[in-house]
């Protein structure tokens, strides 16, 4: 969910879709996986990844950070299941 919200972010700013790009993707996970490691006893941890990808214009860079509280929103059961609509529950006919 971290690299989804670092790419989603990106891509407003820069309109560059990291997601399609394997390598930016590896770095992505990877810088996800320090974070989460690192929000485990911190509030807040930076997020540092230079020359991500580069276009005609020059190198780009993603250089954030990511509150613990951030963290736990984008990992919540709600934003999780906010698009699913709730399937009733039919109960099987009774055995006589």
């Amino acid at each position: 969910r971290i690299v989804d919200h670092l790419a989603a972010g990106f891509k407003q700013t820069e309109n560059i879709d990291l997601l399609k790009d394997k390598q930016a993707l590896q770095r992505l996970t990877e810088a996800a996986e320090k974070a989460k490691m690192e929000l485990s006893s911190l509030t807040q941890t930076s997020i540092n990844l230079p020359f991500i990808t580069a276009t005609a214009e020059g190198p780009k860079h993603i250089d954030t950070s990511l509150s613990r509280s951030k963290f736990e929103e984008l990992c919540s059961v709600h934003s999780v299941y906010s698009g699913i609509s709730p399937v009733p529950y039919h109960s099987p006919p009774a055995q006589a």
